[in-house]
């Protein structure tokens, strides 16, 4: 029998052992006792390179941004009125991610008894990026009605580089201010987690009233046509309904509002294993679903078959559900396709749930005949994405290359993620264009396939390196940003030669910005694929936590114009040459639009 195993669906029993009071709650504060203790996520290891006391120090390090580190779970005693959290860590060229949450952090969630937040998100013990030396940080807490445990996170966020975590601390105090044990009771082992109609209702109406914050909720569905939908939504509501059932009635109210920086998601998935996820690397062709890399453990799944078929639920389903719930900016549809193939098993969580074992149907590559197979996530094992070339690259995100046989530089910038950051990103602009002057190179291939977004600031200043006159970046946005409403004028070494850029149907948000004002000045070629955004999007989003589900709706407030003469807004920016990988391309690893550049710059176009 399948089971579905969410961390916040299910929760192991845990074997409390009493503490003598003024001692530290925690087990093995120190690392000392070799993974006894701490859960694992994703990566972690005990060392003794560094450590801050004692033998040992959790290290945590990564090259891609996911939740990473270890955690641990403490009843509370009876009485308990106050929680005091205290930890070392140090830090080594931390990246933040996209969130200015995400950094290398000691953190904490207050959980009920079945491990369902109870206090909402709370404050973190301590965050830090870059590169630091041994630190000390601590918080305290309020422990209201209804709490029954404390999460203790030491974690890399959704976020890259190394951290160190030692001798952590914490302490339970009643109202008198004495400290208290560990408490002696077990946690329930599960509970079937589903909300009553009044509940999801009011969290429904919440959700509604948080999307009137958006600054043009009605720009691409009329005011009337909203209503109905969430008329519509809402007497779906029935008692008992999971969180995935919900889920699937709100999100196509989500989606409607045309935003692709509003929209509903969990965030307690984010701390779930990789290996918690439906484990295949799969894409979608023509509403098709097929497998792009096999696995020895499941040999039936060669690379190029056909899944039609996941626990019972047909792909054309599966497909359709996500798809048209995915948020877009305006009609656009060309990013919901980019973000199924790259993330297809947070989508199917979401939707679906994840389970323990699969069981799907297939056709082998290129074979008509339907077989069922079937395997467990144990059968799988995630593997960490390879390390960047140090010698082409400043981190994972920056990248730079000459090919000099053809006089030919080629920059790939995967992100723009570095808002408290930027004289370091502006250090990588410089340092490069200047070895693009120094050797003369005529011919650049500007990478920036799959950018999400980040920092104007980033982008403006890369921007100042592709123009030779002065230009104005925004029309309206965000007051931060106002400087980018004067003029940018040529940076000291810009490039006056031929200028290629790479484009495909992940570039959002900032990325269209750039994408806008290049293509509107007439600045270079674009290669690739209809980008996901174009000259304007709403921004400055704003976190909002349902009552009930705790379902995290985050709703822009601010709309963000580059200085451009109107584009059509259901559109994102289109190629001068559109260039899409077959199926065949992708199974092979083939770079077929970067090969086309190349060839393209050879033929002197």
């Amino acid at each position: 029998m399948m089971k579905r195993i969410f961390l916040f669906l299910s929760t192991v029993t845990l074997s409390i052992t009493a503490f003598s009071q003024s001692k530290n709650v925690l087990k093995d504060p120190g690392f000392e006792n070799n993974y006894n203790e701490w859960a694992i996520l994703n990566a972690g290891d005990y060392q003794t390179e560094i450590v801050h006391s004692g033998t040992f120090a959790l290290k945590v390090s990564q090259v891609t941004p996911k939740f990473s580190g270890a955690y641990q779970i403490i009843a509370f005693p009876q009485g308990i009125s106050r929680v005091e959290v205290s930890g070392w860590m140090k830090t080594e060229n931390v990246i933040q991610g996209f969130s200015p949450y995400w950094k290398a952090s000691i953190a904490l969630e207050i959980q009920d008894e079945y491990g369902q937040l109870a206090k909402g998100e709370v404050s973190p013990v301590g965050q830090q990026k870059g590169s630091t030396e041994w630190t000390y940080y601590k918080n305290s807490y309020e422990i209201l009605k209804g709490a029954s445990q404390i999460k203790v996170f030491c974690f890399l966020s959704n976020c890259t580089g190394t951290a160190w975590f030692d001798d952590l601390n914490v302490l339970f105090f009643n109202q008198a201010g004495d400290t208290l044990a560990e408490g002696l009771k077990s946690i329930k082992e599960s509970k079937p987690l589903v909300y009553s109609k009044n509940q999801l209702q009011s969290d429904y109406l919440e959700m509604i009233s948080y999307l009137k914050s958006h600054p043009a909720p009605n720009e691409f569905t009329s005011k009337k046509e909203f209503e109905k939908l969430s008329h519509l939504q809402f007497n779906k509501i029935k008692d008992s309904l999971n969180l995935t059932e919900f889920y699937s009635i709100c999100s196509p109210v989500v989606a409607k509002v045309g935003c692709s920086h509003t929209l509903l998601i969990d965030r307690r998935l984010s701390i779930l294993p990789a290996s918690s996820f439906f484990p295949l690397n799969v894409y979608f062709e023509n509403e098709r679903m097929y497998v792009v890399k096999s696995n020895e453990l499941v040999p039936e799944l060669t690379p190029g078959a056909e899944i039609i078929e996941i626990n019972g639920k047909p792909v054309s389903e599966i497909y359709s559900t996500i798809y048209n719930n995915i948020p877009a900016d305006g009609y656009n549809k060309s990013g919901k396709l980019w973000y199924l193939n790259n993330s297809f098993s947070y989508f199917y969580a979401l939707y679906y749930g994840a389970y323990d074992k699969y069981i799907l149907k297939y056709k082998a590559f290129k074979r008509e005949e339907a077989k069922v197979c079937s395997f467990t996530i144990a059968d799988f094992k995630v593997v960490e994405n390879k390390l960047y070339d140090s010698t082409k690259c400043l981190d994972a995100n920056l990248c730079f290359s000459i090919l000099e046989d053809k006089n030919t530089a080629v920059i790939t910038i995967k992100s723009f993620v570095y808002y408290d950051r930027l004289d370091y990103f502006k250090a990588f602009v410089d340092d490069y264009f200047q070895k693009i002057k120094e050797k003369n190179i005529s011919n650049l291939i500007f990478d920036h396939r799959g950018i999400g977004g980040g920092d104007p600031y980033c982008s403006s200043y890369l921007l100042s390196y592709l123009i030779n006159k002065p230009i104005k970046y925004f029309d309206k946005a965000h007051p931060y940003y106002d400087k980018l409403k004067a003029p940018i004028g040529p940076a000291t070494n810009a490039f006056n030669g031929k200028l290629f850029i790479l484009i495909d149907n992940g570039g959002g948000s900032t990325s269209g910005h750039l994408n806008a004002l290049i293509k509107y000045h007439k600045l270079g070629k674009f290669i690739g694929q209809e980008t996901c955004a174009t000259y304007t999007c709403n921004a400055a989003s704003k976190n909002f936590v349902l009552s009930y589900t705790k379902l995290n709706l985050s709703v822009a407030q601010m709309t963000n114009v580059v200085d451009v003469k109107p584009m059509p807004k259901n559109r994102g920016i289109i190629p001068d040459y559109e260039i899409k990988p077959s199926l065949e391309d992708v199974i092979a690893g083939r770079d077929v639009v970067m090969d086309f550049a190349l060839r393209l710059n050879e033929r002197g176009k």
